[in-house]
């Protein structure tokens, strides 16, 4: 799998949560949101993970809500392209963050 927690292209998600869990040593994120609404991701404990952890993908995602969750030690690695800032030629990208909460529509 790609991503431990993954809602993907579910609409309105209400009553759907991930809760009180520990996602570690992962390849790429903890927990993806890309266009859902209505999830609840509370209480969870990411650590050592590659990439952003909690990732808001579109920046369509509404009435999420995330709360009391924690990151430890999020490292660069599994990438998609909106983690990149591009420079003037093609090979001067470079990774942004990783970040503990990649939110792309605040």
């Amino acid at each position: 799998a790609r991503y431990p927690i993954h809602w993907h292209l579910a609409g309105n998600a209400s009553g759907s949560y991930v809760r009180s869990s520990s996602m570690h040593n992962n390849f790429q994120r903890c927990t993806t949101v890309h266009g859902t609404a209505n999830v609840h991701v509370a209480e969870n404990v990411c650590h050592e993970t590659m990439g952003h952890a909690f990732y808001l993908e579109d920046g369509i995602e509404t009435g999420n809500v995330f709360e009391r969750n924690l990151v430890i030690n999020a490292r660069e690695g599994g990438a998609v392209c909106s983690d990149f800032e591009h420079g003037g030629g093609s090979t001067t990208s470079h990774q942004l963050g990783p970040s503990g909460f990649w939110i792309t529509n605040p």
